[in-house]
């Protein structure tokens, strides 16, 4: 999750992206928006990526917590299909 300094809905998301993505079996990380590089920074926050490797699965923003399960829930069945 990329979040930035004063972002009230990036530190509401915080408190249970973390946990959200621990339940539906994906590592979490938080990157602050102010240390990126400017040529890579997202165009608003909070904003996620789901990876594999270096290789970007799915990427989304804003505060939604349903839009985050979905996301994950689709990708889980993606990879349960696949095996």
């Amino acid at each position: 999750m990329i979040t930035q300094e004063g972002c009230r809905p990036c530190e509401a998301m915080k408190s249970m992206a973390p946990t959200k993505a621990k339940m539906k079996g994906f590592d979490f990380r938080i990157v602050k928006l102010e240390s990126m590089p400017e040529n890579i920074r997202p165009p608003y926050t909070p904003y996620f990526y789901v990876m594999d490797g270096d290789k970007i699965i799915e990427e989304w923003g804003g505060p939604n917590m349903q839009k985050m399960s979905s996301v994950l829930t689709r990708i889980n069945k993606k990879e349960n299909n696949n095996e």
